[in-house]
């Protein structure tokens, strides 16, 4: 029996399926690293304007309108460059998800057939593991 058609026929499957890992890998790392960078950022920032706050709860009953009106600038400050970091690194994140999923879109395009075959597949997965819910 000829094995060499099949043989043939594994060979796109195997490509697209080490493509597919390759766009996966690429999209999980990015979208890990974002989350990483995001959260001890903002925990940093988030913790630095509350250690600010609770000095000017402590102080705000001992100060003059003036010294108020500083700390308050001050704190307004710190609060917009909070913001400003906040926004750059969602920036960042947005920008590593949307490689990723160019990524993908480059590989569907490239193999539609096998894009379509593999949903399906997933779908029947899904269907089978929630109807046994």
């Amino acid at each position: 029996m000829n094995t060499e058609p099949t043989s043939s026929l594994n060979r796109p499957t195997e490509k697209l399926a080490k493509d597919a890992k390759s766009s996966t890998d690429n999209l999980m790392a990015a979208a890990a690293s974002a989350g990483d960078e995001l959260g001890s950022a903002a925990k940093v920032e988030f913790d630095n304007i509350m250690a600010d706050l609770q000095d000017l709860v402590s102080r705000a009953g001992k100060l003059s309108g003036q010294e108020l009106s500083a700390l308050r600038l001050q704190m307004s400050t710190k609060l917009g460059l909070a913001k400003e970091k906040l926004h750059h690194l969602t920036e960042d994140a947005s920008v590593a998800a949307h490689k990723g999923m160019d990524s993908t879109e480059q590989l569907i395009k490239q193999h539609p057939l096998q894009a379509v075959g593999i949903a399906a597949l997933a779908g029947m997965v899904f269907g089978c593991l929630m109807s046994r819910r």
